[in-house]
């Protein structure tokens, strides 16, 4: 296992990603997965993980993207929903519609909800901190070659299924390992990729097993590119590429080659 603090030291581009955003949190959602996602100990657990991402995004060498700016702003909004609701409805409210085992004491469950409205607060503070600082950590290529290459990592996730349904429609994480790669094909720099999400892990060894023959030197540049996994306990360097996955789909194979002939061709390099 290695530190945040060693890979940061050790690598010249580390790139961070946002492990603050899920999908099924706060929103509109008004049952017991809001009340367990956001109680007093976990809204404390999402503080420090909001600030260890702010705390990681403050060193020079440490970049992210885009997209991962957008998911910290939309966990923001959702959070400030959830402290809203708490704040306009009473206590009897918050009982029928299950955010907390029902008190008798109205007086008591008012105590906890302030506590949590403060805390929620607190969270909210540190969302917008660590949303100012990968504002300017956001780094995203602008040539036409890195594009095709997200357009090919997004349609092997797809193929491979690499991620869960309702989390296909998002691209960050597509985004980022292209950012990386692109990195790491057009400069000398063996960038590092930090994440506590394994889904980066599997589209990294299912982009690194499908990637079609002749592409020599783009596999060269994914080979360059090292993914930590893990968390703030520390991180696990993924070295096993294992080539479990294949694309069964001739007009999944045909397109990923469209994509990847298109970079080659349009952006100046070669990728063979």
């Amino acid at each position: 296992m290695i530190s945040l603090d060693q890979i940061l030291d050790k690598t010249e581009l580390v790139l961070i990603d946002g492990s603050i955003q899920s999908s099924k949190e706060g929103g509109d959602q008004t049952n017991r997965q809001v009340k367990a996602k956001f109680n007093p100990h976990n809204i404390q657990e999402k503080i420090k993980s909001v600030l260890y991402l702010g705390y990681a995004l403050e060193h020079q060498n440490a970049l992210t993207t885009p997209e991962i700016i957008q998911e910290i702003g939309a966990y923001k909004r959702k959070i400030m929903h959830h402290r809203d609701y708490l704040i306009k409805h009473s206590p009897k409210d918050y009982e029928r519609q299950a955010f907390y085992i029902p008190h008798a004491n109205h007086r008591k469950l008012q105590k906890t909800i302030d506590k949590k409205i403060l805390l929620l607060s607190s969270l909210i503070k540190a969302v917008n901190s660590t949303y100012e600082k990968a504002v300017l950590r956001s780094f995203k290529p602008e040539e036409i070659g890195f594009e095709l290459l997200a357009n090919t990592i997004k349609a092997i996730s797809i193929s491979e299924r690499v991620k869960k349904k309702e989390k296909q429609e998002l691209d960050s994480d597509e985004r980022l390992l292209a950012t990386a790669y692109w990195a790491a094909f057009t400069t000398d720099i063996k960038p590092a990729v930090v994440t506590a999400d394994f889904d980066l892990v599997k589209l990294n060894r299912a982009m690194y097993s499908t990637l079609p023959e002749g592409f020599k030197r783009l596999k060269k540049a994914m080979s360059k590119t090292r993914i930590f996994f893990g968390n703030s306990d520390g991180y696990k360097q993924i070295t096993d590429l294992d080539r479990s996955y294949s694309i069964h789909s001739d007009i999944m194979m045909s397109r990923v080659c469209s994509y990847l002939v298109q970079a080659h061709e349009l952006s100046g390099l070669s990728l063979v």
